[in-house]
């Protein structure tokens, strides 16, 4: 029997109720997380990635959110449509999460000791006495130095680091089995975000945590995560081992990724810009969502989603260029992955001929 997954999403989706009509925020996306592994969910604003976490904790505010389909499943059991006090014994004790802007997660008038001692009383059942020590031991663990002093300070008497390892030491607190961290790194200067990383490496070694990390930082996934998944206007597109992704990017979008990174190996390249915007996610297309930016956008990628092909070790991409039935597909593929499309381009028009079919 197949080891369980720690985490799985399972065909989530997420509407938000507007004036203007349903936004489908994510629609239709699954991937999992396993005990010990850190997982990177990536994409550009706006594609569901913060959503979907939000999903996970069941912090989709309704109105005007709802998951009106697939369900999360953790260790084994389903979240998704359990009540709001089932989901309070979940949250902190068993899910942490780290918030993208540590000084709106914290509160501004309470001493940052009280809000970590907080969930060890409700969890933990600790006396005050020994949570507040409780509390000391995560401040020294994430890295604060003085923690006796600091304990009994306000978020404001903390640097924009020192805030983001506070929310971490708040999210560590009951030893919990997955952490989901939301942009962790964000409008932190480079030194303090490899602090936070490093951080976060180790923690997950010493106490075997899960992690899942949502950033649009591809340096950030290089460094910390063994396995990503690359999301679009509410889909997933690509999923794999990250050396496998960056080795070996098998979607256009994923290639558009790629190219826009500064190279610091070889001579001075340009960076190559995505061209063009999202779709509208009022009216999302029935077919591959970036067909309208691809390059090699076919008449079938406008009308019907591709099935994700596999490529080994857990390597898939949606896009219909891995389709048997299309010509050519290694020249394509690799001009894609140099960034060189001219001559690609010219054979465009032969994969047009099963669009039909």
């Amino acid at each position: 029997m197949a080891e369980q997954h720690l985490l799985t999403i399972d065909n989530l989706k997420v509407n938000f109720k507007t004036y203007g009509g349903d936004v489908q925020a994510v629609r239709g996306v699954s991937f999992h997380v396993d005990k010990g592994e850190t997982v990177a969910v990536v994409g550009e604003s706006g594609c569901g990635k913060s959503v979907t976490a939000q999903a996970i904790m069941g912090l989709i505010p309704n109105p005007p959110g709802r998951i009106v389909g697939g369900r999360v499943v953790f260790e084994g059991k389903e979240i998704t449509g359990m009540s709001k006090k089932e989901l309070l014994e979940i949250r902190g004790s068993q899910i942490g999460m780290v918030f993208q802007d540590p000084m709106t997660a914290l509160n501004p008038t309470m001493k940052v000791g009280r809000q970590i001692v907080e969930g060890l009383v409700r969890h933990h059942q600790l006396s005050r006495e020994e949570a507040q020590k409780r509390a000391v031991e995560l401040l020294r663990m994430v890295g604060i130095p003085d923690p006796e002093k600091r304990v009994d300070q306000y978020p404001h008497q903390f640097s924009g680091g020192m805030r983001q390892r506070v929310v971490i030491a708040i999210a560590l607190a009951c030893q919990p089995k997955l952490v989901i961290a939301d942009e962790p790194t964000t409008a932190l200067d480079v030194t303090i975000q490899a602090q936070i990383l490093d951080l976060l490496k180790r923690l997950q070694a010493e106490q075997e945590l899960s992690v899942l990390i949502i950033t649009h930082d591809l340096g950030v996934v290089a460094e910390i995560a063994h396995r990503m998944v690359v999301m679009y206007a509410g889909v997933v597109v690509e999923t794999g081992r990250v050396q496998d992704v960056f080795a070996h990017p098998r979607h256009p979008y994923t290639w558009g990724l790629m190219r826009s990174l500064p190279r610091l190996d070889g001579a001075k390249q340009r960076l190559v810009p995505i061209e063009g915007t999202p779709p509208d996610l009022f009216h999302p297309p029935t077919g591959c969502p970036f067909a309208a930016r691809c390059e090699f956008a076919m008449e079938i990628c406008d009308r019907q989603m591709p099935a994700p092909a596999a490529f080994g070790g857990g390597h898939q991409a949606a896009c219909w260029l891995h389709d048997p039935r299309a010509p050519r597909i290694e020249e394509l593929v690799a001009a894609g992955r140099q960034g060189n499309v001219t001559e690609a381009l010219r054979n465009v028009h032969e994969l047009n001929r099963y669009a039909a079919d």
